[in-house]
């Protein structure tokens, strides 16, 4: 249901009464209007997002998931001074070294990684690739491993310093100059278990230059995951077993980041309108923000949700948002690849997605769905937006060609300075 909530009592609305207050609200220049989005791949939302931000020069937009991958992405700009993306090629992999990683099921492209591990390890082949697992608990990539070392998560930057250790002062792996104080972290003893296990894997990584791949996971701090990529630089896997592609939003502030500076807004009274698109940031937003008090602040808030959750009972308005099963949509895979989505059924509830919701709120009406997504097609591959294209678009799901292309990186040694500092920092606090 459509609901509005005013002076404590709930009222039952229709969209088309959502639209007269839209209409009237969303008439001027934003000032002191945001919205907080979750996480998006859609092309077309990022098109109504900045036709939206630009229109209304005093809109906000902000970004929130309570989990995601920020950590990875902020690793990558402390060694390469930008924000990328990397990518896994396991089946050209003989080594494969996880630390509180687990990409056989929880990474973006965990299917096509899952596949390529197993061609990875297929007999038949002779394909015998080794899989090294350093984890707190069981994962499903831990459960396939040869060697798994069993350890908190606040120790894995330990073994890996550990694992640096070995392979410069046992092995001589040269380090840039930059980076070569991450050998020297090092700060505390180790247990036998995980002094054999570090041997191993740093005696396979050296046998098989070019041929493995350090993967660590979401959890652990930037700074972890930029040690990750210089060792995976330095020991030959970038154009190997490992790429990078541009993170296609590498401006785009850290979801925590976000959430903190809309909880700072909205708390100095600037916020006069929020849309929250999704989410339940009332339930899942940082505690000591005090998201869900901070709603009632704002005179009038927007949540547009499958649920009427802990968010949508704090807001002015809940609208009923379109399922998967009855939305179109587009959207962008790991590698960048453009991907579509088509209903199954109409909405049985009346609702709508948020790429709806936005070009409502930008005056456009009710416009549906595969219109919204034509009208993003057509203006970077045409060929798609009509007639057979189409077709095949919808028919196949992706637009075949259409991933991002790989980029080669540097490390640099400005950023790479900082990438140390903090590794050193994490270690001395885990102490």
């Amino acid at each position: 249901r459509l609901l509005m909530r005013e002076n404590g009592q709930e009222f039952v609305k229709e969209w088309t009464d959502f639209e007269v207050f839209a209409a009237e609200r969303f008439s001027g220049d934003g000032a002191g209007f945001a919205v907080l989005s979750e996480a998006s791949s859609s092309p077309t939302q990022a098109r109504l997002r900045d036709a939206l931000v630009g229109e209304k020069t005093g809109a906000s937009w902000y970004e929130y998931e309570p989990l995601s991958r920020d950590n990875e992405r902020e690793g990558t700009r402390l060694v390469f001074g930008s924000a990328l993306r990397a990518h896994a090629d396991l089946a050209n992999a003989a080594v494969v070294a996880c630390f509180d990683a687990d990409p056989l099921f929880d990474h973006p492209a965990s299917l096509r990684l899952a596949r390529e591990f197993g061609a990875a390890r297929n007999p038949e082949s002779g394909a015998g690739a080794r899989l090294y697992s350093a984890e707190s608990s069981f994962s499903l990539t831990g459960a396939r491993a040869d060697h798994r070392l069993a350890v908190p998560s606040s120790r894995v930057p330990a073994v890996l310093a550990r694992v640096v250790h070995e392979l410069v002062a046992d092995h001589g792996l040269v380090l840039p100059a930059a980076a070569a104080g991450f050998a020297g972290s090092v700060k505390d003893s180790v247990s036998e278990s995980e002094s054999h296990w570090v041997k191993i894997l740093a005696k396979d990584l050296i046998e098989n230059r070019g041929r493995g791949v350090i993967l660590v996971g979401p959890r652990q701090a930037p700074a972890v995951h930029a040690l990750a990529a210089v060792l995976n630089h330095v020991l030959g896997a970038v154009g190997s077993t490992l790429s990078y592609t541009s993170d296609p939003e590498p401006d785009r502030a850290s979801h925590f980041e976000a959430i903190s500076e809309l909880a700072a807004r909205m708390r100095q009274g600037e916020i006069e309108t929020l849309v929250i698109l999704g989410g339940n940031p009332a339930f899942n937003a940082p505690g000591d923000l005090g998201f869900s008090e901070l709603l009632a602040s704002v005179p009038v808030t927007i949540h547009l949700s499958l649920y009427d959750d802990e968010t949508s009972r704090r807001c002015t308005w809940h609208l009923p948002r379109a399922h998967t099963l009855e939305s179109w949509g587009d959207g962008a895979a790991w590698d960048g690849t453009l991907t579509m989505r088509q209903p199954l059924i109409e909405p049985l509830y009346g609702g709508r997605t948020p790429i709806e919701l936005l070009a409502l709120i930008r005056g456009e009406g009710a416009t549906p769905g595969n219109e919204l997504v034509k009208q993003t097609i057509s203006g970077y591959r045409p060929d798609l937006a009509s007639g057979n294209g189409w077709r095949k678009l919808l028919h196949d799901g992706l637009a075949e060609g259409s991933a991002a292309a790989p980029v080669v990186p540097k490390p640099l040694p400005s950023a790479l300075a900082g990438a140390v500092d903090g590794f050193r920092a994490l270690l001395d606090g885990a102490e």
